[in-house]
C-alpha cells in the first residue's frame, strides 16, 4: 500500500495529513499527523546512524464511508512503497 502526503500551511501552525486507504471498504481518508523520527534499537552497523520516519496521528480517525477505525494516537503509521 502507499501513502500520500499532504501538507496544509497556515500561518502560525503547520498541520500535516497523509492519506490512509481504508481496508474494509477502499476508501482514501485524510489523517492528520505528526511526523517523528525513530531510531531502530538494534542497528545493522553501529557506525552508521539510522533514522525511520514515522507518523503519529494525533485523533482518532474513521472511515468516513463504513465508519471503521483507521488511525489510532497510539499506533505509529510508516510509509511503504509497495509494488504490484
Amino acid at each position: 500500500m502507499l501513502l500520500l502526503i499532504h501538507s496544509k500551511t497556515s500561518f502560525l501552525t503547520r498541520n500535516k495529513y497523509i492519506l490512509e486507504k481504508c481496508s474494509s471498504c477502499g476508501k482514501w481518508n485524510r489523517v492528520s499527523v505528526n511526523k517523528i523520527f525513530i531510531e531502530p534499537s538494534n542497528p545493522i552497523e553501529p557506525k552508521v546512524k539510522v533514522i525511520i520516519p514515522m507518523y503519529e496521528p494525533l485523533q482518532i480517525s474513521k472511515c468516513e464511508k463504513c465508519g471503521k477505525v483507521i488511525a489510532e494516537p497510539t499506533e505509529l503509521i510508516r510509509i511503504v512503497a509497495v509494488k504490484e
